[in-house]
């Protein structure tokens, strides 16, 4: 109580930004990231944790100027000294590879040497972490061979061959070893004027997928950057209620990520789709349709887009 008083909106931006125990925090100056700093350390100094293991792409934000972990490192049991440790260069955010003197995130295929079963297709693509969605476009073809796999009613350690063996083959080796992205969408280091967010939603009977970019501007420099994206294997349904399904999912991404940007003014924010009957059913509100699309559109409803627009196909 005593910091959310001291630092209302700090602590609020901090609540946000927690992950268990990790801290993941933004800022667009680097003036403003070194007052970041000694006000964190004081709040979770007042609960009796110390912030250790500072990261950035700015290296002179990662000299922690908290003499007082200094002061006491000579004090301190040996396995808490383990922990006040110096910024490497092998460092992960949420499991995601970061290249801070790049500022990229890496995406790493696993080189997983698995037996061409049903099981080991299974294995591999489990192995892949890539929580954004960045090798969707990659990993949903693997997705389909595992679908067809069952499709086609193979055992679970029955060796794959023919057509099947083939396909798997030719997925792993047009994977690559690890795909890179810029982590921040801004490239200069300077306050930012708007955010525009525009999510574009597709199916076709091998896939449902949507991906959200974010165009930013800073004085007269204009960027944008792919943010997130994902992909699902489709039921065998009609390719209008696919297209739904596709908006659906770019609708609750939308929604997803606008909560996490609470502190960023978004001034504009689309969501398209190039089918003109499942715009029809989300503008018309699905009452008088059946089951399926009536909840769907409900759902799309309930999240509140701020506009919806068709894109040619």
């Amino acid at each position: 109580q005593k910091m959310n008083e001291k630092y209302p909106e700090v602590t609020a931006e901090i609540a946000r930004e927690l992950y268990v125990d990790d801290l993941i925090h933004g800022e667009y100056t680097v003036e403003k990231g070194k007052r970041f700093n000694p006000v964190a350390c004081d709040i979770f100094k007042d609960a009796n944790f110390v912030l250790h293991k500072w990261h950035s792409n700015v290296p002179e934000l990662e000299e922690v100027s908290n003499e007082e972990i200094n002061s006491e490192r000579d004090e301190k049991s040996y396995a808490k000294q383990k922990l006040i440790t110096t910024p490497t260069s092998d460092v992960r955010l949420l499991g995601i590879p970061w290249d801070k003197k790049d500022d990229t995130l890496s995406i790493r295929i696993p080189q997983l040497d698995v037996i061409d079963t049903k099981r080991g297709v299974l294995k591999y693509l489990a192995s892949i972490y890539d929580p954004l969605g960045f090798l969707s476009p990659i990993t949903l073809k693997g997705k389909l061979i595992f679908r067809d796999l069952c499709d086609s009613k193979y055992t679970w350690d029955q060796p794959l061959d023919g057509d099947f063996l083939k396909r798997w083959i030719d997925f792993k080796s047009s994977l690559p070893s690890e795909a890179t992205l810029p982590r921040s969408v801004v490239k200069e280091k300077r306050e930012l004027d708007s955010v525009d967010l525009h999510v574009f939603c597709d199916a076709s009977k091998n896939g449902v997928a949507a991906a959200i970019y974010a165009v930013t501007q800073q004085g007269d420099v204009i960027n944008q950057g792919l943010i997130a994206a994902k992909s699902r294997l489709p039921k065998k349904t009609t390719i209008p209620r696919l297209e739904l399904t596709a908006a659906h999912m770019g609708a609750n991404m939308w929604s997803n990520l606008k909560s996490c940007l609470k502190d960023v003014k978004i001034r504009r924010s689309v969501v398209w789709s190039d089918s003109t009957v499942a715009l029809h059913w989300i503008h018309g509100n699905g009452d008088l349709y059946k089951q399926f699309v009536r909840n769907q559109v409900k759902k799309i409803s309930d999240l509140n887009v701020d506009e919806w627009r068709h894109v040619p196909g």
